[in-house]
């Protein structure tokens, strides 16, 4: 376990709850400097990942966290694990919108992790007209932070979306909770865009999870879930 990524998790917390006046003040306090925008950039580097922490900054961070929230609310993510994440996901998703919230569980990535969802998506078929149809996406590649993962999951929604003009498939919207299913269907229904009524599709529980990656490849094993306090 690393002291670096459990204060990052702290970092995003923190970044995540500031205006944009209160991220110039926490990234000067951070030590940066220059203008505000260059500012908030090295500050979200640091957020995102792509930057490590100082041990100087990660005792500032520690320090506002614990003035700010008190008990520490960050749950470190270990090997063999998976956490469902469908909360921090709109219900539904039309074509250019981002489908993440913005807003991340307070969880600290100590090993790499992949993003799976099982959504349902109304789409045409050319050849046979609209229906609603169940989808499982496993992402390529993995992350170590919320945003980097929900950024994955979001280019495989866009290529959901995004099919070749005058190409065979085509898609009204997607959803990304069990609840929101009969609300696409309805909204489909009546956009005068689906000409073909949709019904409801058998599916399995729609989901959001996040799973560690192997610590070696082949082996086996059930994950365990892991629950948080937001």
């Amino acid at each position: 376990m690393t002291n670096e990524e459990h204060v990052r998790a702290q970092l995003v917390q923190i970044w995540e709850d500031l205006d944009q006046q209160g991220k110039d003040r926490f990234a000067t306090m951070l030590g940066f400097e220059g203008k505000p925008e260059s500012r908030r950039r090295s500050a979200r580097r640091l957020v995102q990942g792509s930057r490590s922490i100082s041990a100087d900054k990660q005792a500032k961070i520690r320090r506002s966290y614990a003035q700010r929230y008190g008990e520490d609310k960050v749950v470190d993510l270990e090997d063999r694990e998976k956490v469902d994440v469908t909360e921090y996901f709109k219900p539904i998703v039309k074509q250019g919108e981002r489908a993440w919230t913005g807003e991340s569980p307070p969880l600290a990535f100590q090993v790499p992790y992949r993003i799976r969802a099982v959504v349902v998506a109304v789409q045409e078929d050319s050849t046979i007209g609209w229906f609603a149809l169940e989808h499982e996406i496993w992402t390529r590649g993995v992350g170590r932070t919320f945003s980097q993962l929900a950024s994955m999951l979001q280019d495989e929604l866009d290529a959901i979306f995004d099919q070749p003009s005058g190409g065979k498939y085509r898609t009204f919207g997607i959803a990304m909770r069990d609840g929101a299913v009969p609300d696409l269907i309805a909204q489909a229904n009546r956009s005068g865009e689906v000409t073909d009524e949709v019904a409801a599709p058998q599916h399995r529980s729609l989901n959001v999870m996040i799973y560690s990656t192997p610590d070696s490849f082949g082996k086996r094993g059930a994950y365990e879930e892991v629950s948080y306090d937001d």
